[in-house]
């Protein structure tokens, strides 16, 4: 996973490198895990998925202004839904006996911190084969800075409820806004939440391995091409550029050259190949060829083999 959103949830809360090169270093060289997928609505979620406040606050937010100061835009428009009114909702969980509250939003989540590591789901874990829901409740200023305040103390009240289920029904009593992974996805009277467990595979950091020295500041190509010298399974579905098959082809021409020669023969033979598949990416490739020779000095012969 490359992290490239606004909040970027999921890598924080596994804790993925946010750097899009040692993440894509994580994505070739780290260990799997097996996470569970919400259904929200029909719709796949990993991260989070609610109904009321979250979503009106996120669809409230400015594009413009998400792309100057990222998440905190999503503040700014949380501000102007402070005094909007709680609703009547029903909750359902686990076809057990309906529970009625007066809610300003309905939070379901497979993690559980947002920005800043506030503890929204202190108990979440995105492969325990639950979901973690919070049912919010607050009107104004005063309200909500008890309820930001009982968040932050991790404290149990009638502001803020917490329960765990595999399926959850939500019937409102007037339509609402909802969201699946930060996408507003329209307005409704009912969200229908099931989970299933374990379904989406996921490259995470490897407990107490490490990258060579140096080798998580080359450019994506190079990391590519050691990973595959570390036996590491081939990221051709996240490039587009490059298969296994192609490498071993090659093999044994470039065992026979100088680590330095072969780091920068290998990325010269995937602009050949790149080209003949795609004009735009094979130009793309050349500038990484380049990128691969200025570092070539980094690449001494045990981060090649």
């Amino acid at each position: 996973m490359l992290p490239c959103g606004t909040g970027n949830l999921l890598a924080r809360n596994l804790g993925l490198p946010l750097s899009l090169d040692e993440a894509l270093a994580v994505a070739l060289t780290g260990s799997d895990r097996r996470l569970d997928v919400g259904m929200a609505n029909g719709r796949p979620f990993v991260v989070m998925a609610g109904i009321g406040f979250d979503a009106e606050m996120i669809d409230g937010a400015d594009e413009r202004l998400k792309n100057s100061v990222g998440w905190a835009a999503y503040v700014l428009s949380a501000l102007r839904h402070l005094r909007d009114r709680p609703v009547r909702m029903v909750l359902r969980a686990d076809s057990g006996r309906p529970q009625r509250r007066w809610a300003s939003g309905v939070i379901v989540g497979n993690v559980g911190s947002l920005q800043g590591n506030i503890p929204l789901l202190p108990d979440a874990v995105p492969d325990d084969g639950v979901l973690d829901i919070a049912v919010l409740a607050a009107w104004g200023w005063t309200g909500w800075l008890r309820l930001a305040t009982d968040v932050l103390l991790r404290r149990r009240t009638g502001r803020v409820a917490h329960l765990t289920c595999r399926e959850l029904v939500v019937d409102a009593s007037r339509a609402r806004p909802w969201e699946v992974d930060g996408e507003v996805a329209g307005c409704t009277r009912q969200l229908r939440v099931t989970l299933e467990p374990g379904s989406l595979l996921i490259r995470v950091p490897a407990a107490g391995r490490r990258l060579p020295a140096g080798l998580s500041k080359l450019p994506r190509l190079a990391l590519r091409i050691a990973a595959q010298q570390q036996d590491c399974p081939p990221p051709g579905e996240l490039l587009g550029v490059v298969t296994q098959p192609c490498a071993n082809r090659r093999q044994r021409q470039l065992n026979e050259q100088r680590p330095g020669e072969r780091f920068t023969t290998m990325a010269r033979w995937r602009v050949m190949t790149s080209n003949q598949a795609s004009t735009t990416r094979g130009v793309a490739a050349a500038a990484a060829v380049r990128r691969c020779e200025r570092a070539r000095d980094l690449a001494d012969g045990s981060r090649c083999r």
